[in-house]
């Protein structure tokens, strides 16, 4: 008999498998209808002219997003004059970014525009339907006061929009401003090769905008603290690496750069920032390279509200320098953490397969012990 109750919690937790499967599947299902939705409804391709097939659908739970669900959901379009591949990431369910790179020929619509204007117009209008955000009309509002064709700025109270027209490609970008500070919106760029939205704060929200620390008391809060910093180096020695510590720094304070920025206090909640960058024993910047490892600058970020220095890395030739004696390291989306989930179909197989032979062999152990 206790072979049988055995059995029985196999088979409940095999059904429990099954259960999270349909889970998952469900989860996919909703993401994929979304996904079709936005580029019939939102971008207005002309989807009875595409056979849009999935590619690919992937889960993760980036720590650096606070183990949000995030989702990646690919389709590949063909139509006989063209063809292209759809890209698109959710969080938490929320569509954040798309984009459409072209393969062969141009984008099918199914209104075609007169512009970039004009289509960036239609997206912004029908993204408003099909998220019911009501302040993405003051966006519109502000995108009538561009002419579209040429760089350009425009303020309509705590946003603007950035207009940037180059040889490769058109871009808008809304952004709120607060106290001088810059916080991303909504991103629409047009190419040749293709269409690209996000929409930041779906993803993100802002957090206290205060900014208490002027750009003289934050370069003087940075250089008060690398006089006690150090970072690991490599340097020769007889003809072998040695790592040593490295201290005691020269700068050249008036090639110091400071800029507002935002940075993340905690996951998903953005707070300004400045952001310095301290060059060492140089003439020019990155005319020549004093520290080991290749350092020419010390780059310290420091909350605009409090003063208080969040993190301190070596600039080196090629990038930043991993360093342990950073007091924190950026919250940034690693784009490449993305998991493959089991097929949700093959592992509902596998545990329909599995519960019923539980349960056979269940029912064949009772009859057994039953005689």
């Amino acid at each position: 008999m206790r072979k049988v109750r055995g059995l029985l919690i196999l088979a409940a937790i095999l059904a429990l498998l099954l259960s999270q499967a349909s889970t998952v599947q469900s989860a996919s299902s909703i993401a994929q209808d979304r996904a079709l939705t936005f580029i019939t409804d939102v971008f207005e391709l002309d989807m009875t002219r595409y056979n849009a097939k999935l590619a690919t659908y992937s889960v993760d739970y980036p720590s650096e997003l606070g183990g949000i669900q995030q989702e990646h959901v690919k389709y590949d379009l063909q139509a006989s004059e063209s063809t292209a591949a759809a890209f698109f990431s959710f969080n938490n369910g929320t569509l954040t970014a798309c984009s459409i790179s072209v393969i062969t020929g141009s984008l099918l619509y199914a209104q075609p525009s007169a512009n970039t204007l004009d289509r960036a117009g239609g997206i912004l209008d029908k993204y408003q339907t099909y998220t019911g955000k009501s302040d993405l009309k003051e966006m519109i509002d502000l995108l009538k006061m561009v002419e579209g064709n040429k760089n350009e700025t425009k303020t309509l109270g705590n946003i603007k929009i950035e207009v940037v027209n180059d040889a490769y490609h058109t871009s808008f970008d809304w952004k709120y401003t607060f106290n001088s500070v810059d916080y991303n919106a909504v991103s629409i760029i047009f190419q040749d090769s293709g269409i690209f939205f996000s929409d930041y704060l779906s993803l993100y929200k802002i957090g206290k905008t205060d900014v208490n620390i002027s750009k003289e008391q934050a370069i003087d809060i940075a250089m008060k603290y690398v006089e006690t910093y150090s970072y690991t180096g490599v340097v020769s020695s007889g003809g072998k690496e040695v790592i040593v510590e490295i201290s005691g720094f020269n700068i050249t304070k008036e090639l110091t750069k400071a800029n507002l920025a935002t940075n993340f206090r905690e996951p998903l909640t953005l707070y300004p920032c400045w952001n310095i960058e301290l060059y060492l024993d140089q003439k020019q910047p990155y005319a020549n390279y004093t520290y080991p490892s290749g350092v020419y600058a010390l780059y310290v970020r420091i909350w605009a509200d409090s003063g208080e220095v969040f993190s301190c890395t070596p600039l080196a030739v090629g990038g930043l320098i991993s360093d342990g004696e950073s007091v924190s390291s950026p919250l940034t989306q690693d784009e490449n953490n993305t998991a493959q989930p089991l097929d949700a179909n093959m592992l509902a197989a596998i545990a329909v397969v599995v519960i019923i032979g539980a349960v056979i062999m269940s029912a064949v152990a009772y009859k057994k012990r039953s005689k």
